[in-house]
């Protein structure tokens, strides 16, 4: 299984130009996800909108409006001081590691740059 992100755009409101972003995580990853939002401590607006923990919080969300989170988010991966903690949350057979989420993230923050006004679809 895996879960889907999505931010397809034709075109973007704010830049003008056609925007197609898609990633599939393996959902083994969902607990490193999780565990670095809660700890990320820049949180996205309208909490009231959040669908869920993780990359599920996306949902709805403009990439401008999640560009804050998903760089904090970012720092909170890298940082050595939980490298530990999000190694201890690895699927034992191999598929989602804490190199796999980071690489994710950071996709995620370059679509966010690239498409302020895309709006993200998880599934």
């Amino acid at each position: 299984m895996s879960i889907t992100v999505n931010m397809v755009v034709d075109p973007c409101a704010m830049c003008g130009h056609r925007y197609n972003f898609s990633a599939d995580p393996t959902s083994n990853l969902g607990p490193i996800f999780t565990r670095a939002f809660v700890l990320s401590r820049v949180r996205l607006p309208r909490p009231e909108m959040q669908r869920g923990p993780g990359l599920h919080g996306l949902h709805g969300f403009t990439g401008g409006e999640t560009l804050p989170v998903l760089r904090e988010v970012l720092r909170v991966l890298s940082n050595p001081e939980h490298e530990r903690m999000f190694r201890d949350l690895q699927a034992p057979n191999g598929w989602g590691t804490l190199e796999d989420a980071v690489d994710v993230v950071s996709r995620l923050c370059t679509a966010a740059i690239e498409c302020p006004g895309g709006t993200w679809s998880v599934e």
